[in-house]
C-alpha cells in the first residue's frame, strides 16, 4: 500500500512540476508582445499542452490503479526539461526589458534566435503528443473500446509520426 501511495505522490508531482513549467512558460510567451506567427504558435502549443497535462493531472488524482499511469513518467519527466529549457532560452533573450517592454536589444536577440524557438518549440510539442497517445492509450485499457476509437487514435498516431519526422 505504501508503495502504491509514493508511486502516485510521485507521479502526481512530477505531473504538477510539468503543468506549472509549462504553464509558466505559456505566460512568459503570452508576455511578449508580438504578432509574429513563430510566437503565436509556441503560445497555441503550449496552451494544448496544459490542456493535456490537466487531464493528466485529473486522472491520477482520482485513479485507483496508479501503476497504469506509470508509462507516463517519462514524458512527464521530459516535458518539464524541455518547458524548463525553452523558459530560460527566452529569459535570456528577454534581460533588457522594463516593465513590461521588450528593448530593441531584446527584440534583436529574439529574431536572432528565431531559429533556435522554432526547433525548440517542437520539443513540447512532442511530448505533447506523446502524453495524448500514451494517455488515451491508458484510458482505451479501462473502457471497452470500439472500433471507431481505435481508428481515430491510429488516424492521431500517424499524423503525430508525420509531424515528428518532419
Amino acid at each position: 500500500m505504501a508503495e502504491a501511495v509514493g508511486l502516485a505522490s510521485s507521479l502526481l508531482a512530477l505531473t504538477v512540476a510539468a503543468y506549472k513549467t509549462s504553464k509558466s512558460l505559456y505566460e512568459a510567451v503570452s508576455n511578449f508582445q508580438s504578432q509574429r506567427k513563430t510566437i503565436k504558435d509556441i503560445q497555441a502549443d503550449l496552451k494544448s499542452l496544459i490542456t493535456v497535462l490537466d487531464k493528466v493531472h485529473e486522472q491520477i488524482q482520482s485513479s485507483h490503479d496508479i501503476e497504469r499511469l506509470e508509462p507516463l513518467r517519462q514524458p512527464l519527466t521530459c516535458c518539464t526539461t524541455a518547458c524548463q529549457e525553452m523558459y530560460e532560452m527566452l529569459d535570456a533573450c528577454t534581460i533588457h526589458g522594463t516593465d513590461g517592454r521588450n528593448s530593441v536589444r531584446d527584440w534583436l536577440s529574439m529574431r536572432y534566435h528565431e531559429k533556435s524557438f522554432e526547433d525548440m518549440k517542437q520539443r513540447p510539442l512532442s511530448y505533447k503528443s506523446t502524453l495524448s497517445i500514451a494517455f488515451d492509450s491508458i484510458m482505451m485499457q479501462d473502457h471497452s473500446s470500439t472500433q471507431d476509437s481505435l481508428e481515430e487514435l491510429k488516424d492521431f498516431i500517424s499524423g503525430t509520426k508525420e509531424d515528428l519526422e518532419d
